[in-house]
């Protein structure tokens, strides 16, 4: 089982931007949670990702690059892969969207069109959904005029995340 605060991301990190990159998986350890190293399209690595589908279908994801983090969520059943490889034309969306019992937080998120994937770049928000991965939470979304909903996180698996954590190379707390 993984401490709840075992991999909490220190508060020091900044926005992240969506690149056209390669994704090729690194590690399918026995966890519904697989990581992947990002590679620019000249195979030099610039980032991790870390993507899975919650047990209503939808794929979820975290990319990792420069010690910045990005989350995003399918709002129809799609891969997250493929658009962390080639997000295509994207636009602001308003997102609403709750961790377990904490209170709503609302925000702009962006949103890919191709993908029908929104994706949150703000920090302290994919920290927090990061978390919540960590934790098996499940996470409310809703995108404005695009629709969203229940997200049940899947049980981590510890080695893959701390290796996600060590690629990225993020501070982390241990408790």
């Amino acid at each position: 089982m993984v401490n709840r605060k075992a991999f909490s991301l220190s508060r020091g990190a900044a926005a992240i931007t969506i690149a056209m990159c390669v994704v090729t998986p690194t590690l399918a350890a026995e966890s519904s949670w697989k990581m992947s190293e990002m590679k620019k399209n000249n195979g030099e690595a610039w980032g991790a990702a870390l993507m899975s589908k919650t047990s209503n279908g939808q794929d979820i994801g975290f990319r990792c690059s420069d010690g910045k983090l990005l989350f995003a969520a399918a709002l129809e059943p799609a891969d997250i892969e493929a658009a962390f490889n080639k997000a295509g034309p994207q636009t602001g969306i308003e997102v609403t969207y709750t961790v377990a019992d904490e209170e709503p937080s609302s925000g702009k998120w962006i949103y890919l069109r191709r993908h029908k994937v929104i994706a949150s770049s703000d920090q302290k928000t994919s920290r927090r959904l990061y978390n919540a991965a960590v934790r098996g939470e499940s996470v409310l979304i809703e995108a404005k005029r695009r629709g969203g909903g229940e997200y049940n996180m899947p049980a981590p698996d510890k080695k893959t995340f701390a290796d996600f954590m060590e690629a990225c190379n993020f501070n982390t707390k241990q408790s």
